[in-house]
């Protein structure tokens, strides 16, 4: 019996284990950061309208912004992520558009969701003006 134990738990623990895997930003990516601004709870009670801009693809001077500020881009807008999920943001340059990434660092998902700000700083030596899209 201890013959078929002992294979079937090593086995079990090692294909268990979480791996960790290194991300590779993109080399213009100099930081990023973000922050749960509504929970679900608060996102039953909010405004429509206010949702609506959230979910929308463009950017709203209210509660987003865009600054090109020497060498650096400064982005930061209100998006709904998975709330039960952990993030880290990328980029993808395509032409004279900049894409802005989020990925799920922790593999976990759920049904719940959050409203977090997103915020990038990109580096950005040739003062060039960019298409932003979000993710």
């Amino acid at each position: 019996m201890s013959k078929f134990f002992f294979p079937i738990l090593l086995l079990t623990v090692f294909s268990c284990r979480r791996k960790d895997v290194e991300r590779k930003r993109h080399e213009k990516l100099i930081d990023f950061k973000n922050y749960t601004v509504m929970n679900v709870d608060e996102l039953v009670s909010a405004d429509t309208a206010y949702i609506r801009n959230i979910y929308s693809q463009d950017f709203n001077n209210k509660t987003d912004t865009v600054e090109y500020r020497g060498n650096y881009i400064y982005i930061s807008y209100l998006s709904m992520v998975n709330g039960c999920s952990e993030y880290d943001g990328d980029l993808e340059f395509k032409a004279d558009s900049i894409i802005l990434k989020l990925d799920n660092t922790s593999g976990i998902e759920c049904t719940e969701s959050r409203c977090d700000r997103l915020v990038y700083k990109i580096r950005n030596p040739e003062n060039k003006k960019y298409k932003i899209k979000k993710f």
